[in-house]
């Protein structure tokens, strides 16, 4: 019974890719406006740095990380991130997770997601690794880990293990621990939850029961209290248009900021009728990384 299930998880994880088009483990090509590096040793890693950069400031670093069974180069297409590396002046890191038994890339973010054959890898270490061997090349500002699926579930579990310097995380149709109490000694960091409705994979109610995961509104409820947020005061934000699926602007946001410890914001963007691996339109790179970078604080860090 459990192997069946076990095939069962692997097969929808395998048919739908997580969004992400298998194509080369790294980006073979960055754009020559920037400057490109390989980190990471034997887990490579591409760092990429905006043109022009000035070693003597810090630079904002954002981690984005893969869904299970994806790559950095597919991952990067269908989010292009790095299409903003310029205009927003801040530090791409793309990494990629460890091959399963199955050849599929995971990170072992969750008793959930997706360490499916328990190879016990320690992504927390190697990620935070990254970040120091990134400090060689840059000095490092606000530290940022983003993600789809497997990927959120990874940004969720760098949060919950205090990972050094991380301001806010970005998830899109990922969460975290069933038992919050898993995060329990996490500092507060602010959140963004992306969720679909109609998410088939990672359901945006969540599973409450076994080895399940958060919903999407219990989870932001969760960080909003690690904040000391005021949740009798959330904000119900005009609504946007990120999903080309759906017409008109499909997207509710809810946002917590009021009594916030640090000035941090939390922040729920439910994309109405969304599926797990929503048709972007352009603007969502846009929008995250101003998320990330403007909105996610509302004071200096």
């Amino acid at each position: 019974m459990l192997r069946s299930l076990l095939a069962c998880i692997l097969l929808v994880f395998l048919l739908t890719a997580c969004g992400e088009t298998m194509q080369e483990e790294l980006p073979t090509e960055p754009d020559m406006r920037q400057t490109a590096y390989i980190i990471g040793g034997d887990r490579p890693a591409s760092l990429q740095l905006p043109m022009g950069y000035d070693a003597m400031g810090p630079l904002p670093v954002v981690i984005s990380l893969h869904g299970y069974s994806g790559n950095p180069a597919g991952h990067d297409a269908y989010w292009d991130l790095s299409g903003r590396v310029d205009s927003d002046n801040f530090a791409l890191i793309l990494p990629g997770g460890t091959r399963d038994s199955v050849d599929n890339r995971f990170w072992n973010a969750t008793d959930f997601c997706c360490d499916f054959f328990k190879f016990e890898v320690d992504d927390v270490a190697y990620l935070s690794s990254l970040i120091d061997e990134a400090g060689k090349y840059i000095s490092v500002g606000r530290v940022f880990s983003v993600g789809h699926s497997n990927g959120g579930f990874m940004s969720y579990r760098l949060a919950c293990e205090g990972l050094p310097g991380l301001s806010a995380i970005a998830s899109l149709a990922g969460t975290s621990f069933l038992d919050s109490t898993r995060c329990a000694s996490a500092p507060p960091v602010a959140v963004l939850q992306v969720h679909g409705t109609e998410d088939a994979i990672i359901r945006y109610a969540g599973i409450p029961v076994g080895v399940g995961y958060a919903g999407a509104e219990d989870v932001v409820a969760r960080w909003a209290e690690r904040a000391e947020c005021d949740l009798s005061m959330a904000e119900e934000l005009s609504p946007i248009d990120i999903d080309h699926a759906n017409e008109g602007a499909e997207t509710d946001r809810i946002r917590y900021r009021k009594g916030c410890r640090d000035g941090i914001t939390v922040e729920l963007w439910k994309i109405n009728e969304g599926s797990h691996s929503p048709w972007l339109k352009s603007n969502y790179a846009e929008r995250l990384i101003d998320w990330l970078l403007n909105e996610s604080r509302t004071e200096a860090s």
